[in-house]
């Protein structure tokens, strides 16, 4: 059973993939043949090219000679058989024939090189070739392709074949062309859905694109495309990053109103719940006055003077409601009637009641003052349920949902770790009529996530322990965020591995 080779000198496709390639490639990007940076890419595409020569068996052999397999320095030139079965493939395409799968079309590029009578292709081309069906049948498998994008996507197999080889260090080097292809390729789809793109722009924009550096032989044409490209994908980005930050301020307004009203409402309820009061002061209490101490929260916060001074005002009015029975209650009720007449007005002022409202407010505090002196009797008014004015911290406060039963604390934990800026998938697996959208912004009140889409618009605001079921269910999926190219490879050699664990252990 074939085994994977250990590390030890470089193959001749190891070599080439990591060195690049004689010709104008190699000159426009001379001193970029090894990483700058640590490349993981560089690195697991070397790994690749190692296990796949070997199985062709490039490994245990010299390249077998053929017309123009390899430079006067014996560099890697492309085979001409290969070029031409690659050629006959684009045309299919042009023409609106349905491309093979990924790993299907490098075997039926394989083939037809073979049968070509030109020569056999050198164990390191048809290493490349594979590779790249098995890097685009990763991609397409992995999930961060949407379906409707994944025919554009795989049409890119054919030109980025061609790049790597006439160029072997195409994707390993970050300046080629056809290494930022696959980089930007990512920053385009990941975000894409139908509702972000109702008119379709972004498909049509991107398959101009691609059938224009799928008939460009040249890096330097190559290079002017992709430079068009991301200077069209960074104005997006920047229009999308101000809506998002509007969208941002807009949602944290929201939540910081829910939460003022909330406490406030929560402040009052706890003081109505000492003792039984009469329906107006209920009222007065709930509605317009915990409309002031809203206000106030939000202009001042919770420990300001004037939140605190309305609060008392709170306060004071529900010990009046109680008080009356002694002289000293009454020389009190007496001393605060000014005062709560003064914050009364005044606090209203700050909500925009209108005049006629406060002075018959005011007017009601006096009688119902003058009801706790025993001066009248009980007034009419104190007992009449007024209707909710819809601003009060009772009915529009919202009522939390109660969480859902069964939650798989692993993955709650997990998507708690999450950062914003990693992007989700909504609705049914394997359906077209899914939304994807960015966790943006974490609420520090409610601790709701709220999700935009790639044009920076509100798509949802969700509860971490939904989000979690809604996963379980089938009916979410987080969209790893990592490098297209990086995961695709990550993906290959782990199957890869697997195989030769698996023909090892029959073999034993």
């Amino acid at each position: 059973a074939p085994e994977e080779p250990t590390p030890g000198p470089a193959s001749a496709s190891e070599a080439s993939w990591t060195s690049g390639a004689s010709g104008q490639a190699n000159d426009q990007y001379a001193g970029t043949a090894q990483p700058a940076i640590a490349d993981p890419v560089h690195d697991l595409l070397s790994d690749l090219m190692r296990v796949l020569e070997q199985r062709i068996g490039g490994a245990t052999a010299p390249h077998a000679a053929s017309p123009g397999a390899d430079g006067p320095a014996g560099t890697p030139t492309a085979s001409p058989a290969l070029l031409q079965a690659l050629e006959r493939s684009l045309r299919r395409a042009d023409d609106g024939v349905a491309m093979p799968p990924p790993r299907q079309l490098a075997a039926q590029l394989q083939a037809e090189a073979k049968y070509a009578g030109a020569g056999a292709s050198p164990p390191s081309q048809l290493a490349t070739v594979d590779a790249l069906g098995r890097i685009f049948e990763a991609l397409l498998q992995a999930g961060q392709v949407p379906r409707p994008l994944q025919p554009l996507v795989q049409r890119m197999q054919i030109p980025l074949t061609r790049s790597a080889l006439m160029d072997p260090g195409a994707l390993t080097r970050p300046a080629h062309p056809a290494r930022q292809l696959m980089e930007l390729l990512g920053d385009t789809l990941v975000g894409w859905c139908r509702s972000a793109d109702p008119e379709g722009r972004v498909i049509s924009d991107l398959e101009a694109f691609l059938q224009g550096f799928a008939h460009q032989d040249t890096a330097l044409e190559q290079s002017r495309l992709i430079s068009e490209w991301r200077q069209g994908i960074e104005a997006q980005q920047r229009r999308a990053e101000l809506a998002e930050h509007r969208t941002v301020e807009s949602a944290a307004g929201r939540e910081r109103l829910w939460h003022a009203r909330r406490q406030v409402h929560q402040a009052i309820s706890s003081r109505l719940a000492q003792a039984p009061v009469p329906a107006w002061v209920r009222h007065l209490l709930g509605q317009p006055w915990a409309n002031c101490m809203v206000l106030l929260w939000l202009r001042q916060g919770e420990d300001s003077t004037a939140f605190r001074e309305a609060s008392a005002f709170a306060d004071s009015l529900l010990w009046c409601a109680r008080a009356g029975s002694t002289d000293v209650e009454k020389l009190r009720l007496r001393a605060l009637l000014p005062v709560l007449e003064s914050q009364l007005r005044q606090g209203l002022a700050t909500v925009a009641y209108h005049e006629a409202e406060i002075d018959q407010l005011i007017g009601e505090l006096r009688d119902f003052m003058r009801w706790r002196l025993e001066e009248v009797p009980a007034p009419e008014f104190l007992e009449r349920e007024s209707p909710s004015s819809g601003m009060g911290p009772g009915p529009d406060i919202a009522v939390e949902q109660p969480l859902p039963d069964d939650i798989d604390q692993g993955l709650l934990s997990r998507i708690r770790s999450v950062a914003p800026g990693t992007w989700f998938e909504f609705g049914p697996e394997q359906s077209d009529a899914f939304e994807r959208a960015k966790l943006s912004w974490v609420s520090p009140y409610s601790g709701r996530w709220l999700f935009v889409n790639r044009n920076g618009m509100r798509v949802a605001d969700r509860r971490p322990e939904d989000l979690a079921k809604d996963m379980e269910l089938g009916m979410a999926r987080m969209i790893e965020g990592v490098n297209l190219l990086q995961a695709a490879l990550n993906k290959i050699l782990g199957q890869l591995r697997g195989e030769t664990s698996q023909s090892t252990g029959r073999t034993a």
